[in-house]
C-alpha cells in the first residue's frame, strides 16, 4: 500500500499549495453578503425553484450559496428558507487495518528475526459513521462527524519453536528453546470531528471546511509463553489522544443534475498527540517479572483522508449512499514497534514512528429536513 500512502501524500502537498487561495475565498465569504438580482441579503423568491422530473428540485447557481450542497423540496418549514435546515447521514463503515510493519518481536540466538509484527494480519471489520449537518444562511453549515471501529483483532499460535530465542527489547531477557508462543494483536480507532463549512466562491463544484478533530487510537499487543510447564506473559499497550485542527474539501465529481451524483473528499488534520506507552513482562502471568514501562510525552501527528461516496436520490428527502475511503495516521504510538524502544530494566522507552492504514467501504442514509 506505499503507492496509497504517496498519493495521499501528494493531495496533501497540493492542499497545501492552493490554501492561500483558499484562505482568499473563504474570507472575502464572511465579509460579502451573498446577492441576488444586485439586492444583498434577499432571500430568492419562490419562483427561481427550478422544477427538475428527473430528480430533486434545483435551484440556479445564483441561490446555491444561500442552500448550500442540498437543495431538495424538504424546505417548507424551515425559517422561510430555501433548502434543508439538517443533514443526517448514517452509515456502516467496513474498513480493514493493514498489517504491521516488519519489526521483529522475537530473535534467535544470532539474532536474526523468528517472528515479525508483519505476521499478524487483521481482517475487515464494521463500525458506524454518523454525520448531522446543520444548514444556515449565506451557505454556512456547522457539521459533526463520529466514526469508530473496536473490533481489529489478529493472533497467531507458533507452537515448540527450536533453539533459544529473546525479546527484541534493549535489554535482552531470554526464551528457553522449544517454547510455544500464543500472540494476539487487538486495535481500535474512534474520530470525532466538528467542522464549519462554506461552498467556495471561485470554484462552484467545490465546498471549503476547516474545524477540530479529535482522534484516538488505542492498542494492545499479548505475547503468551508456554515452556516446561510454565508460563509468562509480554503485554504492550499504547494509547492515543490527538487533538487537533483540520482543513479539507468536498467536491462534486459528477452531477448532472439527475438522482445520481457523485463526490469527493479530502481532509488533513495536525493533531497534539498525548502518546502513552505501558508494556511489561510477567511470569506467571499477574507477576511481574521485568518492567514496567509507563510512560508516555506529547506529540506531533498528523491524518490524512480521502474518500469517494456516490449518492442516489430515494426521494426528495432520503438518498442512498456507497462509497469507498482511505485513512492514514502518521507518527503515533503503536503496540507493535514498542519492543525495539523498551528497556524494562530501567522502565523507559515509547516510539511514536508508527504510521498505520485503513481503508473500506461504507454504505447508509442521507436524510435531509
Amino acid at each position: 500500500m506505499m503507492w496509497l500512502r504517496r498519493v495521499m501524500i501528494g493531495l496533501t502537498a497540493a492542499l497545501v499549495l492552493v490554501g492561500s487561495a483558499a484562505a482568499k475565498d473563504w474570507f472575502e465569504g464572511l465579509a460579502s453578503d451573498v446577492v441576488v438580482d444586485d439586492q444583498p441579503g434577499v432571500l430568492p423568491p419562490a419562483d427561481r425553484v427550478v422544477d427538475n422530473a428527473a430528480g430533486p428540485s434545483r435551484f440556479d447557481n445564483a441561490d446555491r450559496a444561500y442552500c448550500g450542497p442540498n437543495y431538495t423540496r424538504c424546505y417548507e418549514d424551515c425559517d422561510d428558507r430555501f433548502g434543508p435546515c439538517w443533514t443526517i447521514k448514517a452509515d456502516a463503515v467496513i474498513m480493514k487495518r493493514e498489517r504491521p510493519k516488519q519489526v521483529p518481536l522475537l530473535l534467535d540466538a544470532s539474532n536474526d528475526p523468528v517472528f515479525n509484527a508483519s505476521d499478524l494480519h487483521f481482517d475487515f471489520e464494521a463500525g458506524p459513521q454518523v454525520s448531522i449537518t446543520r444548514h444556515f444562511d449565506r451557505g454556512f453549515d456547522l457539521e459533526a462527524t463520529y466514526f469508530g471501529i473496536d473490533a481489529w483483532n489478529a493472533s497467531r499460535v507458533d507452537g515448540n519453536l527450536p533453539g533459544v530465542t529473546h525479546l527484541n527489547t534493549i535489554d535482552t531477557l531470554y526464551i528457553a528453546p522449544g517454547v510455544d508462543v500464543s500472540t494476539t494483536y487487538r486495535s481500535r480507532l474512534h474520530s470525532l470531528e466538528i467542522n464549519l463549512r462554506r461552498p467556495s466562491r471561485l470554484f462552484g463544484w467545490l465546498t471549503w471546511l476547516v474545524g477540530f478533530r479529535l482522534v484516538e487510537l488505542h492498542e494492545d499487543l499479548e505475547m503468551q509463553f508456554e515452556f516446561f510447564g510454565q508460563s509468562a506473559l509480554y503485554h504492550a499497550r499504547t494509547r492515543n489522544y490527538m487533538y487537533g485542527l483540520q482543513v479539507g474539501t468536498d467536491m462534486a465529481i459528477w452531477d448532472r443534475g439527475g438522482p445520481l451524483r457523485i463526490d469527493g473528499l479530502v481532509k488533513v488534520a495536525a493533531y497534539d498527540d498525548d502518546a502513552r506507552h505501558r508494556s511489561a513482562v510477567d511470569q506467571p502471568p499477574g507477576y511481574t517479572f521485568a518492567g514496567p514501562i509507563n510512560t508516555g510525552d506529547d506529540f506531533m501527528a498528523f491524518t490524512g483522508e480521502l474518500g469517494i461516496v456516490g449518492k442516489y436520490q430515494l426521494t426528495d428527502c432520503i438518498a442512498l449512499r456507497a462509497g469507498y475511503q482511505l485513512l492514514w495516521v502518521e507518527g503515533v504510538a503503536l503496540a507493535s514497534n514498542q519492543m525495539p524502544a523498551s528497556n524494562l530494566s530501567a522502565g523507559t522507552g515509547i516510539d511514536t514512528s508508527g504510521s498505520p492504514f485503513y481503508h473500506g467501504g461504507l454504505v447508509g442514509l442521507e436524510i435531509t429536513r
